[in-house]
């Protein structure tokens, strides 16, 4: 039960971290979390 709590949060917490990421990887002409 841990194991999945604890990767259900990982999932929700890195969900916005991996969307910013993949969108400044695929936009490496203008990273958006360069222009704050």
């Amino acid at each position: 039960a841990r194991a999945r709590e604890r990767n259900t949060f990982g999932r929700l917490w890195a969900s916005a971290d991996h969307a910013e990421a993949s969108a400044a990887f695929l936009d490496k002409r203008e990273p958006r979390f360069r222009g704050e």
